[in-house]
């Protein structure tokens, strides 16, 4: 049993709940889909938890929260870094363009997730970059969802470092960029 941090009550009840890729975020009028943001202070990845006191309302964990890669977004995160990858990520699309071509073709079939992972498995396997452009294409293509099950399924791989610094952006900024951008974000509230 908890108390409350505002009031010390013990009426604490704790919520969880499993999303499978459904979360919908919405902020500053923005809406993303999929794995439920990590550092809101709800949850992360497939699930939100949260502890609500029953008494005085206080969502518990720790307040404020720094500034959020879900606000970052929302902002249009235009960094130098960000201009860094997305060159990054044209280029390894410029690379590949039969990997892009098929994953293309792939991604309007039923079984979308499992035709690209294998498609991806026998003709790239060895080599990163093409499995990241086929991945990215499909991000390209707003199927997010599907990427990043594409993605999950190389997570064994020892080549899957390198997958998410050039497919997920959070992965790739360093922390100056987040100061810089939570300057920004600051200045304007």
């Amino acid at each position: 049993m908890i108390n409350c941090q505002r009031c010390d009550s013990t009426r604490v009840v704790s919520l969880a709940a499993h999303c499978n890729d459904l979360c919908v975020v919405t902020y500053a009028g923005k809406h993303s889909e999929g794995y439920v943001p990590s550092d809101l202070g709800v949850g992360g990845g497939d699930d939100v938890e949260i502890d609500v006191c029953l008494n005085c309302g206080q969502l518990q964990g720790t307040w404020p929260r720094p500034v959020t890669n879900t606000e970052r977004k929302a902002h249009g995160d235009v960094t130098s870094g960000r201009t860094l990858f997305l060159q990054k990520q044209k280029s390894v699309l410029e690379n590949n363009p039969d990997v892009v071509a098929e994953v293309k073709r792939l991604a309007t079939q039923d079984n979308a997730v499992f035709a690209i992972a294998g498609y991806l498995v026998e003709n790239s396997f060895n080599d990163p970059e093409r499995v990241a452009a086929g991945i990215i294409a499909v991000q390209r293509m707003k199927l997010p969802i599907v990427a990043e099950a594409v993605l999950d399924k190389f997570y064994d791989w020892d080549q899957y470092q390198f997958l998410e610094r050039v497919v997920d952006y959070d992965e790739f900024k360093d922390y100056a960029e987040d100061l810089e951008m939570d300057q920004i974000i600051a200045a304007g509230a």
